[in-house]
């Protein structure tokens, strides 16, 4: 790995750091759903890592950050460091496995929160392949209308 790779590698890892800190305090009143009350949302976080990483490959997230994310938070604008910095390496990104664990549901804000189990690789033109395995808890918040928007992704790996 050269000086470069390295750099866009303490770069990534700065970027799930701050991901985990945005800022605001976790939720810790939480209810868990059932299967059935937490479907939709589990389908929002499923179909958004899978258009995420497509929108990533392409280069083009105009359209993700519209249909997925809040406007204008912290996450939007790292989300938006991470892909530049992907982009410059010529990095690719696969989804080799999306394990939900659980939904559940704050009780002070009625935010919906999902923890998924997430491996990734990460592929650069040299060949080198990078595995990212990653335990995550989505915060989704409900708008008007019973849509969902993606607040952040926080890291629960540690």
């Amino acid at each position: 790995m050269n000086a470069k790779d390295v750099m866009y590698t303490v770069v990534g890892l700065l970027f799930v750091v701050f991901l985990a800190g945005c800022g605001m305090k976790e939720p810790t009143d939480l209810t868990p759903l059932s299967k059935e009350d937490g479907q939709k949302v589990v389908d929002f976080v499923t179909q958004y890592k899978k258009e995420m990483i497509d929108a990533v490959n392409k280069r083009d997230v105009d359209e993700l950050e519209e249909t997925y994310f809040l406007p204008n938070t912290s996450f939007s604008q790292a989300f938006h460091r991470y892909v530049e910095d992907l982009s410059k390496q010529a990095a690719t990104k696969s989804l080799v496995s999306f394990e939900v664990g659980g939904v559940y549901r704050d009780q002070e804000a009625g935010d919906l929160l999902v923890d998924v189990d997430e491996h990734v690789v990460i592929e650069r033109p040299n060949g080198e392949l990078e595995d990212v395995n990653r335990s995550v808890r989505y915060w989704i918040v409900e708008g008007s209308e019973s849509e969902y928007r993606l607040y952040t992704i926080i890291d629960r790996s540690n």
